[in-house]
């Protein structure tokens, strides 16, 4: 059977992977990088009537922004999608209607069940090819961004799903989707798939995922960890604490990109994504069984964790301020697949 290489965006792991801290005692401090672009290798579908070959021209369209458990989201957020073009469809050709079909695909739906669809804007950047001057030629692309926005504003601190629909027109996907929900997607061609990931449209600073390097033969010294939305770094100071199981600290620092070294307490740089330091090598096991705490102090991009629990959400005050605790046993994964990074690619989920 012959077989079509479909370019596929990569759909792995965290952004905010620019600002990478470096040498401490001539080791790089920055042990996560950016996953390169995924390719698939998929079969020709042979058509039934007379055994003739089709091939998978849908447009493969990867959520990149906002990312997983994004908070202070704006109400009318824009969700951008990196849109890829396999050869024999029509994905290329008109950017126009394949913005349309995506944005029939996309919705929100807020935890009370209110469905909100989502509108195509405008696409940028339009290539033109020689032609008449009066009627330029728009030059087929195979990649390019697509954004939507919803029709109407969501609600004010409130979360919302953001629900992606593959099937036999589209392939939809988030940014960080695992081998496994690729693969659910692609195969949604007679059904529909559904694959969904969850936002805040206000400030709720909190840690959505953590990344460690998978090497068992050296101990860790560091881990990195992303947030929900940028927060003071200083902050993590005295809100910020590693635990084993046991409940012992394992003691360390967040380091701070801008100068080389761990954050000041009067420190205001803010980050979304930083380098947990350990104050010496410690075991791998002690942190993946552990837990992590935040506590109410935590500064965010408008609030502190404790004033964001205090506010209501979803209809429901959340009550007083309190620390947030998280086990981070059994949630860890190879991110990509069998590559040197381990991650917990969603810890807002649980």
């Amino acid at each position: 059977m012959r077989k079509v290489v479909v370019q596929l965006a990569a759909l792995l792991v965290m952004a905010c992977n620019q600002n990478r801290t470096q040498a401490v005692g001539g080791e790089d401090q920055g042990l996560l990088q950016a996953s390169p672009v995924v390719s698939r290798v998929g079969d020709a579908v042979p058509n039934r009537p007379g055994g003739a070959v089709s091939i998978d021209a849908r447009p493969r369209a990867v959520l990149v922004s906002p990312l997983r458990g994004a908070s202070a989201a704006d109400t009318s957020v824009r969700l951008s999608f990196n849109v890829i073009c396999p050869q024999g469809g029509t994905c290329a050709d008109d950017e126009k209607a394949t913005a349309a079909r995506l944005a029939a695909r996309v919705r929100l739906v807020g935890l009370a069940g209110e469905v909100v669809s989502t509108t195509a804007q405008p696409i940028d950047g339009p290539v033109t090819s020689p032609g008449k001057q009066d009627a330029p030629v728009q030059a087929p692309r195979n990649e390019y961004v697509v954004s939507l926005v919803p029709q109407g504003e969501l609600r004010g601190d409130a979360f919302y799903d953001v629900v992606l629909t593959s099937d036999g027109e589209a392939v939809l996907g988030f940014l960080g989707d695992s081998p496994s929900e690729q693969e659910a997607a692609v195969k949604a061609e007679g059904s529909a798939h559904d694959a969904r990931m969850r936002i805040f449209t206000g400030s709720f600073p909190t840690i959505v995922a953590l990344e460690l390097a998978n090497d068992a033969a050296k101990p860790l010294s560091s881990l990195h960890v992303r947030f929900s939305e940028p927060v003071i770094l200083s902050s993590l100071l005295t809100e910020f604490k590693l635990l084993t199981a046991e409940g012992r600290a394992l003691g360390g620092c967040p380091w701070s990109a801008a100068t080389s070294k761990c954050v000041d307490p009067g420190s205001t740089e803010v980050a979304e994504a930083v380098d947990y330091v350990f104050n010496g090598r410690v075991d791998r096991k002690s942190v993946m069984s552990g837990q992590l705490q935040l506590g109410a102090g935590l500064v965010g991009s408008g609030r502190t964790l404790g004033q964001a629990q205090a506010q209501a959400v979803g209809g429901q005050t959340t009550g007083p301020a309190r620390a947030v605790v998280s086990s981070l046993a059994s949630k860890w994964e190879a991110c990509p697949a069998g590559g040197d990074v381990l991650c917990i690619r969603d810890l807002s989920a649980g």
